[in-house]
This record gives structure tokens, C-alpha cells and sequence, in this order.
């Protein structure tokens, strides 16, 4: 029988053979990581949940640094940091593409605890597929791109209701409103429906 090593980490205690290596998966949350780590040899070994935190799984994670072959979670809103944080550590860290984590047919249970001790077993398998992780500079590009599109589509609803307003109300469009070139104050005819605003009525937008 192989002698096993206690190994504690921040509270967390876990069992390890000389030379076992092991496998972590990760269930990443807004507010808490769900953690499994496995071995090919007696595999799940150990689960447990704590805060959303860096820091602390790296505490966790550390006292067994050197039998860990593979840190694993899926790609979604927490984005990259978990896994820079892992690398720069010196783990081997990857982002798996949800889509392409195997799924036995039909329904089968589905929980926090249940994910992320399957992101370990098949990442001791092999059967993962990683995302490729962007530099910060890129992501930040990435989202500039993303808001920008999202500002365009803002932009177009807008001019849509604007457009739908006048139609609704009987108020003539003007030359030009096909296309904004710019900072544009433009009077609308048939204004006297509006009380508060006296004889002269005013659109202006910024395109």
C-alpha cells in the first residue's frame, strides 16, 4: 500500500501519494469558486467551496504546487484574471470552451459542485479543449470594439424613435434626417401641441 502525505493549505486538508499527480477543475462564480481536485490513480480526492478569490485559491492551491499537472474552468462573464493569476503563478492553467466539454445523452444532474469535479476528471483525461487566453491589451481592445458596436446600435434605436415621434404626432420630417452629419438643431413644424414649449420646438441630437 503507498503512503499517503497529508497536505494543508489555508484549512484545507488533502492526501497525496509520493509522485501522485492531480488534476484541478475549477466552477467559477461572481462570488465563489467551486474546487475538485483528481488523480488518475484514486481520483476525486478532495472538493470544497470558498470565496471568489484569487489570492486565496492560490493560498489553497500552493502547499500541493508541485503535484498539480493541470488547473481547468470554464470560459464565461469572470473572464481571464483566474487564469493569469494561475499562470503567473507557474500552473498550468487553461479557459475550456464550454461547448466542447463532453455531455453524456439526455438529461443528467447538474450542480456547482458536480462541474467542476468533471472539469478535473476530464482534464486528467485529456479530453478539454482550451480557449486561447488574450493579453490584457488585447481584451482591452476587444471591449472598446464591443462598446463601440453597442453605442452604434444605441445610436440607430434612437434615431428610430425620434423618427416614429414625428410620424406619430403629424410633424413633417425635415431634409437631411436620412442622414446626421453632426451636431444638428433642427425646429419641427407644427409644434403648438407642446404648451410648455411656446411657439418653437427643438430636436437636437448628436450623431
Amino acid at each position: 500500500m503507498r503512503r499517503l502525505r497529508a497536505i494543508e493549505g489555508a484549512g484545507q486538508v488533502v492526501a497525496l501519494a509520493a509522485a501522485e499527480k492531480v488534476h484541478v477543475g475549477v466552477d467559477v462564480h461572481k462570488r465563489s469558486y467551486h474546487v475538485a481536485i483528481w488523480s488518475a490513480e484514486r481520483g476525486w480526492i478532495s472538493t470544497w467551496v470558498q470565496p471568489a478569490d484569487n489570492d486565496l485559491l492560490l493560498t489553497r492551491l500552493g502547499p500541493m504546487r508541485q503535484a498539480i499537472s493541470h488547473v481547468v474552468y470554464e470560459a464565461g462573464p469572470t473572464g481571464f484574471s483566474l487564469v493569469r493569476a494561475l499562470r503567473e503563478a507557474g500552473y498550468m492553467a487553461d479557459v475550456i470552451a464550454p461547448s466542447k466539454i463532453p455531455a453524456p445523452p439526455g438529461k443528467e444532474a447538474k450542480s456547482d459542485r458536480i462541474d467542476c469535479r468533471k472539469l478535473a476528471m476530464f482534464s486528467g483525461k485529456g479530453l478539454l479543449h482550451a480557449v486561447k487566453v488574450p493579453s490584457e491589451q488585447q481584451e482591452a481592445d476587444r471591449q472598446v470594439v464591443r462598446l463601440r458596436e453597442q453605442l452604434v446600435r444605441k445610436k440607430r434605436a434612437i434615431k428610430l424613435q425620434i423618427r416614429s415621434f414625428l410620424l406619430q404626432h403629424g410633424i413633417a420630417e425635415r431634409a437631411g434626417l436620412d442622414h446626421w452629419p453632426g451636431n444638428q438643431s433642427i425646429p419641427c413644424a407644427n409644434s403648438s401641441w407642446v404648451p410648455s414649449c411656446g411657439s418653437a420646438w427643438t430636436c437636437s441630437w448628436t450623431s
